[in-house]
């Protein structure tokens, strides 16, 4: 979900929260089931340059800052306990304000536009990217 000001036809600001969902891995039964599983949330503000190349089509690029929280949760099999006997263990991290940007392209039809972007995070494990096709309505 997002949402922003224009304030002409080059410039805009813009808010954004990003729900990643949940990501589950399953381990293979070597020497026992095991799983982990991931959330991930975002929130971001970035000013926005815009190029219009016609009344329909514009190419863009973001520059900003996200910030994160991240929830990891992974189940293991006890080796030293009964059989079917599994541990746990869970962490959070919040993370301070990461550079992200990003560029794409829009491509209107009146208020309405089709958007595609590709935006990066630079989070400390590496880069992250995010690749979208979202809409959008002025008003």
């Amino acid at each position: 979900m997002f949402g922003g000001f224009t304030f002409n036809d080059y410039f805009a600001l813009e808010l954004a929260y990003i729900e990643a969902g949940t990501v589950e891995a399953s381990f293979p039964p070597i020497f026992g089931d095991g799983s982990v599983e991931g959330e991930i949330a975002a929130s971001t503000t970035t000013a926005v340059g815009r190029l219009p190349l016609s009344e329909t089509f514009a190419l863009y690029g973001k520059l900003g800052l996200a910030s994160f929280d991240a929830e990891v949760t992974a189940r293991y099999p006890n080796l030293a306990a009964p059989p079917h006997t599994y541990e746990s263990v869970s962490f959070k991290e919040s993370s301070d304000d990461l550079l992200m940007y990003g560029v794409g392209a829009a491509f209107g039809f009146g208020e309405f536009e089709v958007i595609g972007e590709y935006e990066m995070f630079d989070v400390s494990a590496g880069d992250s990217s995010v690749l979208s096709l979202t809409g959008l309505f002025r008003f």
